[in-house]
């Protein structure tokens, strides 16, 4: 996967336009030695304006033929698109946040198009190129996405599905609404739970502690951890509890996220996701703070089961109460027992 984090505005015409983290399909062409780009404005009036709104989402269906070729290639990807593009006007209001994602769909096995996004009408504003699919978490401001066609052996034009939809950032405020997860009591030393992640809610996708997008439903959970107290051996005793998985369905590719609560900025306490599909992920955390804390655990998975039978799950939480090792002389050892 190609990700990038700007750190800088990227100005598109208005000052509060930004680009806070982009990302594209892992399945990126490879360079084409003798390509040279050349910077080129060119004239935005687009096919449509899209006004993006968090929970917004639609389908363009369009075709390239026989239209206007004004841009031969983009400084974000090292290959020629001289074939005919369509342009859409992107337009996120001030003061709105939100994660957008465009996909290609329904393309002729023998058309090869792309999807480029830039915060401006000039080549050298191109934010990133993508293959079939992009991400990107906008701000206020103008935005263009075009879907242009690969011209490296040929002229790519014809017809094309744009799907498009806008999300929420960090973790759904849902997830945190009484009764939606389910309740752990983190006094039972082992608490066996079933699930299955068929047609669930996608509460998260994507956070700073993941390196991938995870386009599954999530099934969540929740426990209340106690403060540290204090031991009679001058430490403290900590909670803790462990998470494994019991039962897996062969094809399913689960993950875990942990947060300490919901919102767009909310503490990712782990997230785990470090073997394929069908094999068990462990999660273990301590409360090492001086407080109660209440923590979300939510078990993901790359792509979203097609059928219940694909998504099932068992999973099995073990809980305790760790006194950590402490030097003690055998002096004061022996007077704990007198």
């Amino acid at each position: 996967m190609l990700l990038v984090c700007l750190c800088a505005l990227l100005l598109s015409g208005s000052l509060s336009a930004a680009v806070l983290q982009i990302s594209g399909d892992g399945d990126a062409k490879p360079p084409v030695p003798d390509f040279v780009y050349n910077r080129a404005p060119f004239d935005c009036a687009p096919l449509q304006v899209l006004n993006l709104t968090v929970g917004l989402a639609g389908s363009l269906v369009n075709d390239t033929t026989g239209g206007p070729s004004n841009i031969d290639g983009y400084p974000c990807a090292p290959w020629p698109e001289a074939s005919p593009e369509h342009i859409y006007k992107l337009v996120v209001a001030a003061g709105d946040t939100l994660q957008f994602q465009a996909v290609l769909t329904n393309i002729d096995p023998d058309i090869d198009h792309d999807l480029f996004l830039l915060s401006g009408c000039d080549t050298d504003s191109c934010l990133i190129g993508a293959s079939t699919e992009l991400t990107a978490t906008l701000t206020g401001g103008t935005y263009y996405l075009i879907v242009d066609g690969y011209s490296h052996g040929g002229i790519n034009e014809g017809p094309y599905t744009l799907e498009y939809k806008n999300r929420h950032l960090g973790v759904h405020e849902l997830v945190c609404a009484p009764g939606v997860a389910t309740v752990v009591d983190i006094a039972a030393p082992e608490t066996i739970l079933g699930g299955n992640l068929f047609n669930l809610f996608d509460a998260v996708q994507e956070f700073e502690c993941s390196p991938i997008q995870l386009k599954g439903g999530e099934q969540w959970y929740t426990l209340t951890m106690p403060a540290p107290i204090d031991n009679q051996f001058g430490g403290k005793n900590f909670s803790e509890f462990k998470v494994i998985f019991t039962e897996i369905a062969p094809s399913l590719d689960v993950a875990l996220w942990l947060f300490d609560g919901c919102g767009i900025s909310p503490t990712c306490l782990d997230y785990v996701n470090d073997r394929t599909g069908g094999q068990p992920e462990t999660l273990t955390y301590r409360n090492e703070t001086a407080d109660e804390i209440q923590v979300y655990l939510g078990v993901d998975c790359f792509r979203a089961p097609t059928e219940p039978v694909t998504g099932f799950f068992t999973i099995q939480f073990n809980t305790d109460t760790i006194v950590p090792t402490e030097k003690t002389s055998f002096g004061s050892l022996r007077a704990l027992y007198r």
